[in-house]
């Protein structure tokens, strides 16, 4: 077992470097920033918010913006627990030579910004299919560029995406 363990461990740290050193370029440092703000709470949460407020007459946006907020509510409950329990620090405290845009204080696993990018991109599949796979992409993105700003592993990013992915499916089939 620790010998799989040390295995997934070396393949999280060469996919990591693969894509936060070798995919290096200018104009992906000036976007993937921006990208990675798209899941940030002062993005998601307002966005939100301003969907189940303004959408008086429209009850399956009322309905999809609920389940959006009560997955988004949950599976951060859930990332802050995991983060706390794992306390895995984050690439740049711990590797050499890690390109990274800026410090964070907390743990790295899983990666918080991807699972509400998937939680709000697949809360909005549920009922908007065609934008949902739009959402569903620009999540992926903000999940390579948290790896590619040098914050997070693969591995937190993957994380992350099935924490996103699952949440709303559950709140989804309770609150049918």
């Amino acid at each position: 077992m620790f010998k799989l363990i040390n295995v997934l461990s070396k393949s999280d740290i060469r996919l990591f470097y693969i894509i936060n050193k070798r995919v290096k370029c200018k104009l992906l440092d000036r976007i993937m920033p921006l990208i990675t703000n798209l899941a940030g709470p002062m993005v998601v949460v307002p966005v939100t918010l301003f969907l189940y407020i303004f959408s008086n007459q429209n009850m399956i946006l009322k309905k999809m913006s609920l389940e959006a907020m009560v997955s988004l509510s949950a599976s951060h409950l859930v990332v802050q627990a995991l983060k706390h329990a794992v306390s895995r620090e984050r690439p740049a405290f711990v590797l050499d030579d890690v390109y990274t845009f800026k410090d964070f204080y907390d743990y790295s696993f899983p990666s918080g910004h991807t699972t509400a990018a998937f939680s709000l991109a697949v809360s909005t599949f549920l009922f908007y299919q065609q934008l949902g796979m739009l959402l569903i992409f620009l999540a992926i993105m903000v999940g390579i560029s948290r790896m590619y700003i040098g914050v997070h592993y693969p591995s937190d990013v993957l994380t992350g995406a099935v924490l996103g992915t699952v949440f709303p499916f559950v709140i989804h089939s309770i609150l049918v």
